[in-house]
């Protein structure tokens, strides 16, 4: 299906982002101090360059009059400006398709975490080591086009992130499902149908190397005729070049804002920078700080249930869920800590 290309969020990042690929498929010389630390970035996050090559050449194909309509002069710039990007306001950020969640945490927690002081725990529960984040199936609400008009076959590929304490960014990317070591489609999906498992693990940090928190980011594709492998490194070259974006033009200090921002960078990139061969169903970033990852590993999974369709329960258990193209696939997730410790006794709503 040929690109529509939307609107971006936030064009001059955009447009940041092809210069930046730019220098770091070729060099230049005397590069910019922009040019020269985002290089060094996603040197160090594993950017491969043929990844690299392969995005700025679908930017490329874009007419340079919409680029420039929709982007502005840095749009069809073919080097940066010698001038200095703009840092951006820490307390003001427009995020794109980023959920944090609204979860009702136990106020202990999140003063605590954000304080830096230690979670206070019940004597008899002994502090997390480490959490893993797993995948654990999808429900199609409503498929991609006309019933009578034939299956989805579905694939999903995850990208969490988070940074380290050193500041360093860590990235995993994984397509589900993983069947016997491989991954592989969900085949015949058809409206109201649910895919439960291969469960998989998709992100574990432990407590003592995370900084505050992680982003998860969701993506629901159907397969065509793209390679899902490929897509799946392209969607990671989306998330490690937005967060070297983010990084530059945020403060470091603020490493959950880092992580909101890079995020919401993602969906326009997808549309700007990828030409994935398959259809992009929708994607979703949710940010999650270490409260909440210790809060929803403590509570009981729910079992999920259509909210406008079938009444009966799926069996597909989570924490918590991805929804994306307005709740038409949904994705669910687990959180495990390591040591388990006793579900929490349940609180009233404010």
């Amino acid at each position: 299906m040929a690109r529509v290309l939307r609107q971006p969020k936030d064009p001059e990042s955009v447009a940041l982002a092809a210069l930046a690929l730019r220098h770091y498929v070729t060099p230049v010389d005397a590069p910019t101090k922009f040019e020269a630390d985002v290089a060094t970035k996603l040197k160090s996050l594993g950017l491969k360059k043929a990844t690299a090559q392969r995005m700025l050449d679908n930017f490329d194909h874009i007419r340079p009059s919409n680029r420039e309509r929709f982007l502005g002069p840095l749009g069809v710039a073919k080097r940066m400006p010698r001038r200095a990007i703009k840092k951006r306001d820490p307390n003001v950020v427009t995020p794109n398709h980023v959920v944090i969640p609204q979860f009702t945490l136990r106020r202990r927690f999140r003063a605590n975490i954000l304080s830096g002081e230690p979670i206070p725990l019940d004597p008899q529960v002994l502090a997390p080591i480490d959490y893993t984040i797993t995948f654990e199936g999808m429900h199609c609400v409503d498929e991609t086009h006309w019933d009578w008009a034939g299956s989805d076959e579905i694939y999903v590929v995850t990208s969490a992130v988070h940074i380290t304490r050193q500041g360093d960014n860590v990235v995993r990317t994984e397509r589900h499902p993983i069947t016997a070591g491989t991954s592989g489609v969900y085949g015949d999906v058809d409206s109201h149908d649910t895919r439960i498992g291969p469960r998989a693990s998709c992100w574990n940090g432990a407590v003592a190397e995370v900084r505050l928190g992680m982003s998860l980011t969701t993506v629901v594709f159907e397969h065509d005729y793209g390679d899902p492998d490929a897509l799946r490194d392209e969607v990671n070259a989306a998330v490690i070049l937005a967060i070297g974006i983010a990084t530059y033009i945020y403060p470091p200090a603020g490493a959950i804002l880092a992580l909101i921002q890079a995020s919401g960078l993602v969906t326009d990139f997808f549309n700007w920078l990828l030409d994935t061969g398959d259809d992009e169903i929708g994607t979703v970033t949710q940010v999650f700080e270490l409260d909440d990852l210790e809060e929803y590993s403590r509570t009981r999974t729910s079992n999920y249930t259509e909210v406008f369709g079938s009444t009966q329960p799926t069996g597909l258990m989570f924490h918590f869920l991805a929804a994306v193209n307005d709740n038409d696939y949904v994705a669910a997730y687990q959180v495990q800590r390591n040591p388990r410790a006793p579900v929490l006794p349940q609180t009233p709503v404010d």
